[in-house]
């Protein structure tokens, strides 16, 4: 009996985490303890370090770059191979575990864990080709095989599969999209090629080196120029440039490139990504509750009162077999509570679950659902029911709404050079700051009388709000309090504070206006999507950092005295390519830094077709990154954004007949 609970609470967890379990063989004991250890959250954090680990061993190793002159040779570091190897083996050793309990034919039949199975076989050759350098067997190479380290972060997070996943998804949508937008660019540069070309004299020296930079001369150079300004990147270089050589007959030419390529395929764009994702999203939901309802079919399988007891299976769950079940999952929960959720699963009223109930189990889990104690004598600690109208009524939140605004301008004028150097400015102002002081807490009291002490409490926004208030006079003592002390560094400190408090108080506007709230959940929402994207960017940057490194390395370096030296984009290495990287997943001059990078090629002694080449590394890093995982992004924060605007609507009382019937 104690084994089937114990299981039957293991199949519940992993139907929280919507685990499937049905590719496990449990006819197998061993298999079942490799299944264990596998899904334990021990094993699974080391996991996690370890790939954090290799992800970052990049930054203390030396790198190998191809050049004009030859490789450049850097010696692998022994300390550095040896943690390799060790970080390499548990990799390995975790990819033994879902082989063992899952069967082969399962384990291949499993995308992601056959990629990560190539991916460790690729690095793990990869490791052993910079063991044979360092025993000094062959000569160093450029070890492209880090750039694939980062793919280990996708296999760790759920979320971050559902990215990749919701990426690859993506990208046949947007073939069509992709389609007209090069048949747009390779029409619109030949017409720029015959219409603003300058005519090259037929004398000039076929040496002369070439320079790479927006411009209309030949067709390639046209198309990577009409691409920077569809990125709305280089508009003053691709636009005014051609402008003042060629008249203002270019503005229409330029009118129509922007209103096609950018105000409507990049909107058009957004569209097609948003509609791929939700439907994505909607099948990727239907899944996970597929795997839900797996694992809670099988605890209901185990915890079957007439199994339990030897017989037949009855099809139904007990109150009592239903409480050891959940303590085992949640050890903290209380009688009642349980107590409370069994009454919640038995719809029918029989004292009994059957499989239909049972399979609502995770929804209260999820929701944390708990009993809590009616506080009807706490609730009235501190009431006043006379003051209950008076902040209920619209006038009482338009006067806040006025000291806030009054607050917020005699923050801006507190920080104006002229005001601060005023002194009866600052004084006048300072007499503001206490009459604005004395509104809040006077806000503050009257809502703890008319809402109760304990229903203030449980408002997170009041919560918010009372805690500025309370810095705000402890601001106004501490200020009074250092402003006849000698010394001249606590009086500067106070100050700070008090400015700081100041500053942050202007964040009320946020806690008093309802509209503002269902904006807010949206970014708590979006925020562990955003932490999602921003690692499969990390992995894609790590892609792009390695093979910039090793391919480009120092030719790639910009002149010194460069206007932005000594911070320039560059890819000497790792941190470094990772911040030039994030400069063309923003958007912020990336032309510049790939112009100035194909010139360096070009003057390394890089052939001008390999240099010219060098525009398809930086091209296809921005499509990525700007334009399908922030677009994604933006689908994710509609998404959400319209499930909440949808709660808050729900949320509104129904209209009464003298609302709907006004005008009769």
């Amino acid at each position: 009996r104690d084994q089937r609970f114990s299981l039957a609470a293991h199949f519940v967890q992993q139907a929280l985490d919507r685990n499937d379990v049905c590719h496990v063989r449990w006819d197998s004991p061993r298999a079942m303890q490799m299944y264990y250890l596998h899904t334990r959250s021990f094993w699974r954090m080391v996991h996690k370090l370890t790939a954090w680990a290799l992800y970052f061993l990049i930054i203390f190793e030396p790198h190998n770059s191809w050049g004009v002159n030859g490789m450049s040779k850097g010696k692998p570091k022994g300390s550095v191979l040896g943690v390799e190897g060790f970080l390499l083996g548990f990799l390995g050793a975790n990819l033994l575990l879902p082989l063992s309990y899952m069967g082969w034919r399962s384990f291949f039949g499993h995308w992601l864990l056959s990629a990560e199975l190539l991916i460790w076989l690729f690095l793990s050759l990869d490791f052993i080709a910079a063991l044979v350098a360092y025993a000094g067997f062959s000569v160093a190479s450029p070890r492209l095989g880090r750039a694939l380290r980062g793919c280990f972060i996708i296999f760790m997070e759920r979320s971050v599969q559902h990215t990749v996943t919701a990426s690859l998804r993506t990208l046949p949508a947007l073939i069509d999209l992709v389609f007209l937008l090069i048949l747009v660019l390779i029409t619109c540069s030949l017409f720029a090629v015959s219409a603003f070309t300058t005519q090259i004299d037929s004398d000039a020296d076929a040496t002369t080196t070439v320079v790479f930079d927006d411009s209309f001369t030949s067709f390639f150079p046209a198309v990577l120029s009409l691409f920077s300004l569809w990125s709305t990147d280089n508009y003053p270089t691709v636009m005014i440039t051609s402008i003042s050589e060629h008249g203002w007959g270019a503005v229409a030419f330029f009118i129509v490139f922007i209103c096609v390529g950018v105000f409507m395929i990049k909107t058009v764009l957004v569209a097609v990504i948003y509609e791929t994702y939700r439907h994505f999203h909607r099948d990727a939901v239907l899944k996970e509750k597929l795997a839900e309802r797996h694992g809670l079919l099988a605890a209901f399988t185990l915890i079957d009162s007439g199994g339990l007891r030897g017989g037949v299976h009855s099809g139904q769950v007990t109150l009592r077999d239903l409480h050891t079940l959940i303590k085992r999952v949640r050890s903290r929960a209380t009688t009642n509570e349980i107590r409370t959720v069994f009454e919640q699963l038995d719809k029918d009223k029989t004292s009994l679950i059957d499989a239909e109930e049972f399979l609502a189990l995770c929804d209260l889990l999820i929701t944390r659902f708990s009993v809590r104690r009616v506080r009807t004598s706490h609730e009235k600690l501190c009431r006043v029911p006379a003051l209950g109208p008076v902040v209920e009524h619209p006038a009482f939140e338009w006067t806040c709404y006025a000291f806030i605004v009054v607050n917020l301008i005699a923050v801006i004028l507190q920080s104006t050079d002229v005001i601060y150097n005023n002194k009866d400015a600052v004084d006048a102002l300072h007499k503001v700051e206490i009459t604005l002081v004395s509104w809040f807490c006077i806000e503050m009291l009257c809502k703890i009388g008319g809402y109760g002490l304990m229903s203030y409490i449980d408002d997170r926004w009041n919560c918010f709000d009372a805690a500025l208030t309370v810095a705000s006079v402890a601001g106004l003592i501490a200020e009074s309090s250092l402003a006849e002390s000698d010394s001249n560094v606590a009086s500067l400190d106070a100050v700070r504070l008090l400015r700081l408090v100041r500053s942050a108080r202007t964040l009320t506007l946020i806690t008093h206006s309802k509209k503002l709230h269902p904006m807010l959940k949206t970014f708590g929402q979006v925020l562990p999507m955003f932490c999602s994207v921003s690692l499969v960017l990390l992995v894609v940057s790590n892609l792009f950092a390695v093979i910039g490194m090793e391919v480009f390395g120092s030719d790639a370096d910009w002149p010194a005295g460069s206007y932005c030296d000594p911070v320039c984009g560059h890819f000497d290495s790792w941190p470094a390519s990772m911040l030039s990287l994030f400069q063309i997943a923003v958007g912020n001059s990336w032309v510049s830094l790939m112009y100035h990078g194909m010139n360096a090629l070009k003057g390394a002694g890089w052939g001008s077709n390999l240099a010219f080449g060098a525009c398809l590394y930086h091209v296809a890093y921005y499509c990525l990154t700007n334009v399908l995982f922030i677009n994604l992004l933006g689908a994710l924060v509609i998404e959400i954004y319209l499930i909440e605007m949808e709660k808050v609507n729900r949320s509104k009382p129904p209209l009464r007949k003298s609302q709907i019937f006004s005008a009769t």
